[in-house]
Formats: structure tokens, C-alpha cells, sequence
């Protein structure tokens, strides 16, 4: 538990800094060719994608639920 409050701490202390860093690449391709270049420049450094999160889809499949009928993610 104080592991992971201390490492959400330095998230949240860094967060600011590592904004300031961050870049934006314009890329002409399709969604996923997009997601395959940044899978496989995180596996060519050496290391491993163990979860991918489809938080979208969750939310476009939980939202009648709370009362929404928007769509969020397409």
C-alpha cells in the first residue's frame, strides 16, 4: 500500500515536468498502424507490453448504465 501511494506521489509530482518533454508526431496512417509503430518501439527497446486496456470500449459499453447516451469513443 505505501509502495504504490509513493509511486503515485512521484506520478503526480512528475507529471508537470514530463509534459513539458512531451512532443507530438504527426503520423499518416490509420489508428492502428499508429498503435503497431508505438507497440513495436516499445518491444524493440527491450521491453514487454503485459496489459493493454480497452478502456473505451468499456466506456461506450457501460454508459446506459449511468444514464449516458453518448458515445465517447468511436
Amino acid at each position: 500500500m505505501l509502495r504504490s501511494t509513493l509511486a503515485m506521489v512521484a506520478l503526480v509530482v512528475a507529471a508537470p515536468a514530463m509534459a513539458e518533454d512531451a512532443a507530438t508526431v504527426s503520423f499518416d496512417g490509420s489508428f492502428e498502424d499508429a498503435t503497431f509503430a508505438v507497440e513495436s518501439a516499445i518491444v524493440g527497446q527491450g521491453l514487454v507490453i503485459d496489459y493493454v486496456s480497452h478502456v473505451g470500449e468499456m466506456l461506450n459499453r457501460t454508459g446506459a448504465d449511468v444514464g449516458s447516451d453518448k458515445r465517447i469513443f468511436s
